[in-house]
């Protein structure tokens, strides 16, 4: 990461308000992160890209699928599939294609990286979930 550029980066989304009329990349395409870009793409002026490994929707709950495709249709959110965030400045962010290497810069103010974590199974067992 680039000086300056770890103050835009987040990794909750704690008020979808607060990036109205910002340029936003969203990371990943799991629930958590499709419900973000939804919330944010509804902010006045906010735009919002979509940064997926993945070719396709391969998970999610159907409504948010749905609401997502949508959203893509009536231009409120790009999706770039097949695509990894793989490095942020101050002002852009530059994703690869994962099938060529092709690099793309992306302006944007802000980049939240919902990729999901791995659950605490064993945590669960010994608390009796």
């Amino acid at each position: 990461m680039k000086p300056g550029a770890d103050e835009k980066v987040h990794y909750s989304l704690a008020d979808a308000a607060s990036f109205a009329r910002k340029r936003v990349v969203v990371v990943g395409l799991g629930d958590t992160a499709m419900e973000a870009a939804l919330a944010i793409s509804r902010q006045p002026g906010a735009r919002v890209t979509v940064v997926a490994r993945g070719e396709g929707f391969s998970r999610g709950k159907a409504k948010n699928v749905a609401e997502m495709k949508r959203a893509m249709t009536d231009a409120r959110i790009s999706v770039r599939f097949g695509t990894r965030l793989v490095g942020v400045g101050r002002t852009s962010a530059r994703i690869e294609e994962v099938a060529t290497g092709r690099n793309e810069v992306l302006a944007n103010d802000a980049v939240l990286v919902l990729i999901g974590g791995v659950p605490s199974w064993d945590l669960l067992e010994k608390i009796g979930v």
